[in-house]
């Protein structure tokens, strides 16, 4: 990380609290002074927060769908991987899979290697971890 990462944030440094302070005080004052507008107002805080839930439990059942599928594949005979450099075959002879998801934003390849590092010294590295690096696109 950088100190450019943080650059331009500081408007929310007063827009913040400035809607947490503005949120208490419409919760208190809201349903008395402003009856119609307030209704109106949890009516669609209550809509959007539906639909959200609603789109992040659909997103969870397919990805829990299709994990289930890979997994099945992979325990079937072997799931062929590809990256840019290589093809890997895994082996598919253990029962149980560890996945490590490893996120990334600009971080430094020395970290990055190191992490890894740690992970491939296990005894179990090679035949049952699964490695998901997520990183920004360049």
């Amino acid at each position: 990380m950088d100190i450019k990462d943080f650059q331009g944030l500081t408007k929310f440094k007063i827009l913040i609290p400035l809607f947490y302070i503005c949120s208490w005080v419409m919760a208190v004052i809201g349903p008395l002074y402003f009856v119609v507008g307030y209704r109106r107002f949890c009516l669609l805080v209550l809509v959007y927060t539906d639909i959200k839930c609603l789109i992040l439990l659909t997103i969870m059942i397919i990805v829990t769908v299709k994990s289930r599928d890979v997994f099945k594949r992979v325990r079937a005979g072997g799931l062929v991987l590809e990256s840019t450099n290589n093809r890997e075959t895994m082996n598919t002879e253990q029962e149980i899979f560890y996945g490590f998801i490893i996120p990334s934003y600009k971080e430094d390849i020395e970290l990055l290697a190191e992490t890894l590092d740690v992970l491939a010294v296990h005894k179990r590295a090679k035949a049952q971890y699964l490695i998901f690096m997520a990183m920004e696109a360049h």
